[in-house]
């Protein structure tokens, strides 16, 4: 019986590694592999999955050179969020599938939206985004992240 139970542990926390939600992590942009309008000059997303919710910070410096700092947490199963910093007054999230969400950002009739889809591999986040940012400027652009830790 001891022997059975050394033999399953490493498989039932396999099993939890494998359950993590894919875009959890540290995420780091790659500007060199990424195109478009409004590309920042650096930037680093951190999603955090706390059971129900997904607490998301991103940090850095945008194409202007001005700092970048949002935050916000949102429902795990996706819907409206909830903005506690930066320049967005609503967000919401759609679950497509296991790798791939929406998520729209709004101020005041303003919207952007994102589609984010991780890789198989879970290494490199692509993030192709259009509408408009929180001044109302028509953005247009794919942003390639990388995952900080593996």
């Amino acid at each position: 019986m001891r022997k059975f139970m050394y033999a399953f542990l490493p498989l039932v926390f396999a099993g939890a590694l494998l359950a993590q939600d894919p875009f959890t992590g540290t995420w780091k942009l790659d500007p060199s592999q990424s195109s478009g309008s409004g590309i920042p000059q650096d930037e680093t997303v951190v999603i955090l999955d706390t059971g129900n919710t997904v607490h998301v910070t991103v940090s850095g410096t945008d194409a202007d050179g001005m700092p970048i700092a949002i935050t916000y947490v949102l429902p795990m199963a996706g819907g409206d969020g909830q903005i506690s910093q930066g320049p967005y007054d609503a967000v919401s999230d759609t679950r497509v599938d296991g790798n791939t969400r929406d998520v729209t950002y709004g101020k005041k009739g303003k919207r952007s939206k994102h589609h984010q889809v991780v890789s198989k591999d879970g290494k490199t986040m692509k993030v192709t985004t259009s509408g408009q940012d929180a001044q109302g400027n028509n953005i247009n652009s794919t942003e390639v992240y990388h995952k900080a830790d593996k």
